[in-house]
Protein backbone atom coordinates (compact mmCIF):
# COMPACT_ATOMS: atom_id res chain seq x y z
CA UNK A 1 0.00 0.00 0.00
CA UNK A 2 2.77 2.47 0.92
CA UNK A 3 4.62 1.56 -2.27
CA UNK A 4 1.57 2.36 -4.39
CA UNK A 5 1.23 5.74 -2.65
CA UNK A 6 4.93 6.45 -3.13
CA UNK A 7 4.76 5.62 -6.86
CA UNK A 8 1.72 7.88 -7.23
CA UNK A 9 3.37 10.69 -5.27
CA UNK A 10 6.63 10.47 -7.22
CA UNK A 11 4.70 10.90 -10.48
CA UNK A 12 3.16 14.20 -9.42
CA UNK A 13 4.38 17.58 -10.59
CA UNK A 14 6.05 19.69 -7.88
CA UNK A 15 3.01 21.95 -7.48
CA UNK A 16 0.76 18.91 -7.12
CA UNK A 17 3.07 17.46 -4.48
CA UNK A 18 2.89 20.73 -2.58
CA UNK A 19 -0.91 20.72 -2.73
CA UNK A 20 -1.19 17.22 -1.26
CA UNK A 21 -0.54 18.80 2.13
CA UNK A 22 -4.15 20.05 2.12
CA UNK A 23 -5.61 16.54 1.90
CA UNK A 24 -2.96 15.14 4.24
CA UNK A 25 -3.77 17.80 6.83
CA UNK A 26 -7.48 17.09 6.59
CA UNK A 27 -6.83 13.40 7.27
CA UNK A 28 -4.55 14.22 10.22
CA UNK A 29 -7.32 16.35 11.68
CA UNK A 30 -9.85 13.54 11.35
CA UNK A 31 -11.77 14.87 8.36
CA UNK A 32 -12.95 12.57 5.63
CA UNK A 33 -11.52 13.36 2.23
CA UNK A 34 -12.83 12.29 -1.13
CA UNK A 35 -11.39 12.05 -4.59
CA UNK A 36 -14.52 13.92 -5.69
CA UNK A 37 -13.50 16.95 -3.62
CA UNK A 38 -12.29 19.86 -5.68
CA UNK A 39 -9.14 21.64 -4.53
CA UNK A 40 -11.24 24.66 -3.53
CA UNK A 41 -13.58 22.47 -1.47
CA UNK A 42 -10.63 20.83 0.26
CA UNK A 43 -9.14 24.25 1.07
CA UNK A 44 -12.51 25.41 2.46
CA UNK A 45 -12.72 22.30 4.63
CA UNK A 46 -9.20 22.87 5.93
CA UNK A 47 -9.88 26.55 6.59
CA UNK A 48 -12.92 25.56 8.66
CA UNK A 49 -10.66 23.39 10.84
CA UNK A 50 -7.55 25.60 10.83
CA UNK A 51 -8.60 29.21 10.22
CA UNK A 52 -5.12 30.34 11.32
CA UNK A 53 -3.64 29.12 8.04
CA UNK A 54 -6.34 30.44 5.72
CA UNK A 55 -3.96 32.91 4.10
CA UNK A 56 -1.48 30.12 3.35
CA UNK A 57 -4.17 27.79 2.00
CA UNK A 58 -5.46 30.53 -0.30
CA UNK A 59 -1.91 31.20 -1.54
CA UNK A 60 -1.31 27.52 -2.16
CA UNK A 61 -4.63 27.14 -3.97
CA UNK A 62 -3.92 30.19 -6.13
CA UNK A 63 -0.49 28.87 -7.17
CA UNK A 64 -1.96 25.41 -7.79
CA UNK A 65 -4.68 26.85 -10.02
CA UNK A 66 -2.20 29.04 -11.89
CA UNK A 67 -0.05 26.01 -12.61
CA UNK A 68 -2.85 23.74 -13.74
CA UNK A 69 -5.45 26.01 -15.33
CA UNK A 70 -3.84 29.29 -16.32
CA UNK A 71 -1.19 30.72 -18.55
CA UNK A 72 0.02 32.84 -15.65
CA UNK A 73 3.33 31.83 -14.16
CA UNK A 74 3.05 30.11 -10.81
CA UNK A 75 5.59 30.60 -8.06
CA UNK A 76 6.60 27.23 -6.69
CA UNK A 77 8.49 28.87 -3.81
CA UNK A 78 5.27 30.48 -2.57
CA UNK A 79 3.49 27.14 -2.83
CA UNK A 80 6.25 25.25 -1.00
CA UNK A 81 6.45 27.84 1.76
CA UNK A 82 2.68 27.79 2.24
CA UNK A 83 2.65 23.98 2.25
CA UNK A 84 5.41 23.91 4.88
CA UNK A 85 3.50 26.27 7.19
CA UNK A 86 0.22 24.39 6.67
CA UNK A 87 1.88 21.04 7.39
CA UNK A 88 3.57 22.35 10.53
CA UNK A 89 0.38 23.86 11.93
CA UNK A 90 -1.83 20.88 11.03
CA UNK A 91 0.62 18.41 12.56
CA UNK A 92 0.92 20.46 15.74
CA UNK A 93 -2.87 20.72 16.02
CA UNK A 94 -3.39 17.01 15.34
CA UNK A 95 -0.82 16.04 17.97
CA UNK A 96 -2.34 18.40 20.54
CA UNK A 97 -5.80 16.92 19.91
CA UNK A 98 -4.52 13.36 20.33
CA UNK A 99 -2.59 14.21 23.50
CA UNK A 100 -5.63 15.99 24.95
CA UNK A 101 -7.85 13.00 24.17
CA UNK A 102 -5.31 10.64 25.72
CA UNK A 103 -5.02 12.75 28.85
CA UNK A 104 -8.80 13.01 29.14
CA UNK A 105 -9.05 9.22 29.18
CA UNK A 106 -6.07 8.84 31.48
CA UNK A 107 -7.31 11.39 33.99
CA UNK A 108 -10.88 10.12 34.17
CA UNK A 109 -11.83 9.19 37.68
CA UNK A 110 -11.86 5.45 38.13
CA UNK A 111 -15.20 4.25 39.42
CA UNK A 112 -14.92 1.47 41.91
CA UNK A 113 -17.86 -0.88 42.04
CA UNK A 114 -18.30 -2.82 45.29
Amino acid sequence: DWLRRWVYFSGLRPIERSFTVVFQSLRWLGAKTSSNQTPAEAVDALNARLPEVSEETRSLLREYQYALYSQKHNDLNIARHAAKLIRRHALRTAIHKRVAAFLAVLLQPVSSKP
